[in-house]
């Protein structure tokens, strides 16, 4: 039997791609390993940062119910001042009704004065007709 020159070229041909689709395979295959060490990192790296996220957010719920206990105590403080208001409106006019009061008494006070000299004139004017009285008496 005689060769045949086609034969064998495609043959060889035939091993050559065979030879190249496994390497392409084993290629393949190293790349696909690489990949799943590179998402069993990826993975790990993210369920880091998911326990991460779960402290910082554990963290604001922290925050927030801190916050809630501050704004109730500016509510109370907020009443407390709304108290202190209306007792410090009560306070003022009780102060109003003192001043008037004191007006009063310093008017009074004024007009005893005014009496108290008029009346002290008088008394030494009438000590002085009594002296002049006794005077001529004496005469």
């Amino acid at each position: 039997m005689a060769r045949q020159p086609g034969k064998k070229s495609i043959e060889s041909r035939l091993t050559g791609v065979e030879r190249g689709i496994k390497s392409l395979q084993a290629s393949d295959a190293a790349i696909i390993k690489s990949m799943r060490s590179g998402f069993s990192q990826m993975e790990s790296r993210f369920g880091k940062m998911e326990s991460r996220l779960g402290n910082v957010e554990s963290r604001f719920v922290n925050i927030d119910s801190r916050l809630g206990n501050m704004e109730s105590r500016f509510v109370n403080i907020d009443s407390r001042l709304g108290n202190m208001e209306s007792r410090f409106v009560n306070m003022e006019s009780r102060l109003d009704q003192i001043y008037n009061h004191i007006d009063g008494f310093m008017k009074l006070h004024e007009t005893l004065d005014i009496e108290f000299r008029v009346m002290k004139e008088q008394v030494r004017r009438l000590e002085m007709r009594v002296e002049q009285l006794e005077a001529n008496g004496k005469s």
